[in-house]
């Protein structure tokens, strides 16, 4: 099991970056952990792009938005895989593209600096 560390704290990746992720972001989101200046930018594409190397932005109101493929699969999460506070979250995430990325953002909110 893969794990990252923030701030001298382990933090465990579960199976994979993505249950990471919904984790991660389910219990940030729940505790009011990211400011709503953050939470803006998290559903900006380009920032998003920047800080997670990601193709959608992070955190959207609609599931359905980027599903650009033939078969329309959303890029989001369904309601009962991540849906906290009205936001679906990413579901394009890998291991070797936005790991890092990912835990340097966690690192970065975790000592306030994207207030």
């Amino acid at each position: 099991m893969k794990s990252v560390n923030i701030r001298g704290q382990s933090y465990n990746l579960y199976r994979n970056l993505q249950d990471f992720v919904k984790y991660t972001m389910q219990k940030l989101l729940e505790s009011d952990s990211i400011s709503e200046n953050e939470i803006e930018r998290l559903k900006d594409k380009e920032y998003c792009k920047n800080t997670f190397n990601l193709k959608y932005p992070l955190l959207s109101e609609n599931r359905f938005a980027y599903a650009e493929d033939d078969k329309k699969h959303p890029r989001y999460y369904a309601e009962n895989g991540f849906f906290v506070r009205g936001y679906y979250l990413c579901n394009d995430w890998y291991e070797k593209r936005n790991e890092n990325p990912f835990a340097e953002w966690l690192k970065r909110i975790s000592i306030g600096e994207n207030k």
